[in-house]
């Protein structure tokens, strides 16, 4: 009888890859390169990593795989140490020390990457690798090369098993509004055949954007309404409707906008007290000797006096308003 242990089966031996056995889908394919990216087998940092490239090699959509990092980033499984954003941008991530750990003791036993992958440089953009089927936690699983990341399925799905990557499709948004789109929602959705994931994840947030801001109402209940929109499509967004990215950039513009009008008022409040100080301390007889010859007869309190007199004092180098 051959006893020989599979690398699966290995790892889910080890009482230690407790992170390790927790990664599927597009979370383990992008970990495996990742951790081949890294500088050195003790190095905890890549080499400079292109994200688009990184979506071409894992035959992703760019928006899924970025919204997959980020998810690994909040999860603790890895961080960014060094990035350059903009033309020619790039990323090095650090894998955390424990799960780094499990990785490297993964490997020692021969049970590490799980798929051989080749990595992903700076400027570099390796190859897609069409065709191939990348193997999950679980033994009776296989990608199913029709129902991509980014693309739209085709026609309902004959697989009962549901691709890793659509159960990692972000629903909590939904949940903050009482619709409790949970995974036997996402199987349907994805037997259905009738949306791409990245059309599902637009739908849940312009949903829930719709539902938040607009009030949303369905006659048979939210959560039914919503199924049967996606029963043959996506969810239209609404008119006024924008992504949690966008509501990010437009919170941060408006912040930058009341700190520039708060200084703005700042320096006009500063600049009136300079003035009435400034005006204060002069002598009736010194300011009519710079006053305009058809102001001389006007009392100072007179508006085109002000002004005339607020003309002078800014013109004035500060030396001699400090020194008057």
């Amino acid at each position: 009888m051959n006893t020989q242990q599979t690398p699966i089966e290995m790892m889910v031996k080890s009482t230690t890859n407790t992170q390790l056995l927790g990664l599927v889908g597009l979370k383990l394919r992008l970990m495996e390169i990742i951790s081949a990216s890294r500088k050195s087998l003790a190095s905890e940092s890549t080499d400079p990593l292109n994200v688009r490239s990184l979506a071409d090699q894992v035959g992703a959509s760019l928006r899924t795989v970025e919204t997959t990092l980020a998810r690994m980033v909040r999860e603790g499984l890895i961080s960014v140490a060094q990035s350059k954003r903009g033309r020619g941008g790039w990323v090095s991530y650090s894998i955390a020390t424990g799960l780094l750990q499990e990785i490297q003791n993964a490997h020692a036993d021969g049970a590490w990457p799980l798929t051989p992958s080749p990595t992903v440089r700076l400027g570099g953009g390796s190859p897609l690798l069409a065709g191939a089927e990348f193997p999950s936690r679980r033994p009776e699983y296989a990608s199913d090369p029709v129902a991509g990341f980014g693309s739209r399925p085709r026609g309902s799905q004959n697989s009962r098993e549901i691709p890793d990557e659509w159960l990692e499709v972000d629903c909590s948004i939904l949940h903050q509004e009482q619709v409790m789109f949970a995974p036997s929602h996402l199987r349907q959705v994805w037997k259905w055949g009738n949306v791409s994931l990245d059309e599902l994840q637009l739908s849940i947030e312009a949903f829930a954007f719709d539902i938040r801001v607009n009030r949303k109402t369905m006659r048979m209940g939210l959560l039914n309404g919503f199924m049967e929109i996606l029963k043959t499509g996506s969810y239209g967004p609404p008119a006024n409707f924008e992504t949690l990215a966008d509501t990010v950039r437009r919170q941060n513009i408006e912040r930058l906008e009341a700190y520039r009008a708060r200084q703005k008022y700042l320096d006009r409040r500063e600049s009136d007290l300079a003035f009435s100080l400034w005006l204060g301390g002069m002598s009736e007889a010194r300011l009519r000797q710079w006053m305009p010859l058809e102001l001389q007869d006007q009392p100072l309190e007179n508006h085109a006096v002000q002004s005339s007199l607020r003309v002078i004092y800014e013109q004035m180098p500060r030396k001699v308003v400090t020194q008057a």
